[in-house]
């Protein structure tokens, strides 16, 4: 009750290419918890979240195909609404099949900064990027440069941003502290995570 936990919500994704009905996932979860909070909690912020867009469309047989958005940040206290310089402790990544590479950049007057990079991008090696050593931070006014690059040589039809492994998706976000802190990009919110 402390945590303010109130449901885990639990996304598992399946692969069967052969249809074959003999197969049986046996793996699952194993969640651990601690009366203990930590003293500080991560501000998640997305940047380019686009998960399940019908009609948003990737024509086949393109070497590079780009989806890129760029966004002016705002960062406050959550308490006294003042502005606050973020440090980034992690950039995340998420594509399918036909993404290949990864970039987010910060622009901060006309200085722009890689924050990471993840190219080549592999769909099966989905982790964040650890960046705190390099002590990037984030303040109100700085803009976000969040891209993805797919590869759709192999498909003779469209790929449909959807919830399928075959489908597509793009997703980039950062995870930021000290704790206490709300961010947005333009229209996107920050979510605060537990670290």
């Amino acid at each position: 009750k402390n945590a303010k936990m109130k449901a885990f919500l639990v996304n598992v994704h399946f692969d069967n290419y052969a249809l074959r009905e003999d197969l049986v996932s046996r793996d699952g979860l194993r969640f651990y918890y601690t009366p203990t909070l930590r003293p500080e909690e991560l501000t998640q912020l997305f940047t380019l979240k686009a998960n399940y867009y019908p009609t948003m469309l990737i024509p086949p047989k393109k070497h590079r195909y780009f989806m890129t958005r760029e966004c002016t940040v705002d960062i406050k206290n959550a308490t006294s609404k003042q502005p606050v310089e973020a440090q980034v402790v992690y950039a995340g990544f998420h594509a399918h099949l036909l993404g290949v590479e990864m970039a987010y950049e910060r622009i901060r007057g006309n200085d722009g900064l890689s924050i990471a990079v993840r190219s080549p991008w592999y769909f099966d090696d989905q982790s964040n990027t650890n960046v705190y050593v390099q002590n990037i931070t984030l303040k109100t006014g700085d803009k976000l440069s969040s891209t993805c690059i797919f590869n759709s040589q192999g498909r003779d039809d469209m790929a449909v941003i959807g919830l399928e492994t075959t489908d597509e998706m793009c997703g980039i976000h950062v995870e930021m502290r000290p704790g206490g802190i709300e961010a947005n990009c333009g229209d996107r919110k920050s979510t605060r995570l537990n670290s």
